[in-house]
């Protein structure tokens, strides 16, 4: 995942993880929505 797009505020970080087991778009999807509350 390229993180280049992104803006780098201060005080925030950017942080890769590596899951398996997610099959789908939607298993992604609900990952990343748990993760941007």
């Amino acid at each position: 995942m390229s993180t280049d797009h992104l803006q780098h505020l201060p005080g925030s970080r950017v942080l890769e993880l590596d899951i398996e087991g997610m099959t789908c778009a939607s298993c992604a999807a609900r990952i990343e929505r748990k993760l941007n509350k």
